[in-house]
């Protein structure tokens, strides 16, 4: 099998979704109790000889949603099962723009 296969035991992941959510927590003085929708924007690294605009590599779009839902769940809101609707693309960021942006609102 080619490729890297990443363990969603392995420290690295606890590590990010641990930075995650210090990062998010002082953006959400109180956890949404009600729906939330969530939109996520990831930046991967464009490897120099890939000519494609769009980063269909891995790690794959679930996989990467599920570790901040996941890092969420106490910060943004208090169970992840809250989230009923989500947005999810992956593109290619520079240097300087490597990792998630995602913006958290209550469904009314």
């Amino acid at each position: 099998m080619r490729g890297r296969l990443v363990d969603v035991k392995s420290k690295e992941l606890k590590a990010w979704r641990s930075k995650i959510a210090d990062i998010a927590a002082p953006h959400f003085p109180e956890t949404h109790k009600e729906a939330v929708f969530i939109d996520l924007t990831f930046f991967l690294p464009k490897p120099k000889t890939v000519r494609r605009l769009l980063p269909f590599v891995k790690p794959d779009s679930d996989k990467l949603t599920r570790a901040v839902f996941d890092a969420l769940t106490g910060v943004a809101y208090v169970d992840d099962c809250q989230v009923t609707d989500y947005t999810v693309r992956k593109r290619y960021g520079d240097i300087n723009n490597i990792g998630v942006v995602a913006t958290v609102k209550e469904m009314k």
